[in-house]
């Protein structure tokens, strides 16, 4: 089992954007977000391994947003913004995750709190 949390109010995975000449990115505000997670996941991983391509994973996640929030942020795009980043880091694919716990909660210290461990049989 990992647990670990990442300060600060959750960003949700928006859409790519396209330029006029027809480049694709990531905004800017969503890919730093994206790479404290990483930051944050590889931080708590250390001297752990990581869950291996076969096994089943369960997580739980909650994100606590400031009390009345500007931005309404659907709690899928919050959701993948977390499990996009952890990619080759907590595990193999998120593809491996087969059961979530999750919810979004009022907070006026905004943060993410997470758990990730193997689905029992």
């Amino acid at each position: 089992m990992i647990r670990f949390e990442i300060e600060g109010e959750p960003i949700p995975q928006s859409r790519p954007r396209v330029t006029r000449n027809g480049n694709v990115y990531t905004p800017k505000r969503c890919a730093d977000y994206r790479k404290l997670v990483a930051l944050c996941a590889s931080v708590a991983m250390q001297e752990k391994s990581m869950f291996q391509k076969d096994v089943p994973i369960v997580a739980t996640i909650d994100f606590y947003r400031k009390r009345k929030a500007t931005s309404r942020a659907d709690i899928d795009n919050l959701l993948k913004s977390i499990l996009d980043s952890c990619n080759g880091i907590v595990f193999e694919d998120d593809a491996q995750v087969v059961e979530i716990h999750c919810r979004k909660l009022q907070s006026d210290n905004p943060h993410v709190e997470m758990e990730f461990r193997r689905k029992r049989k």
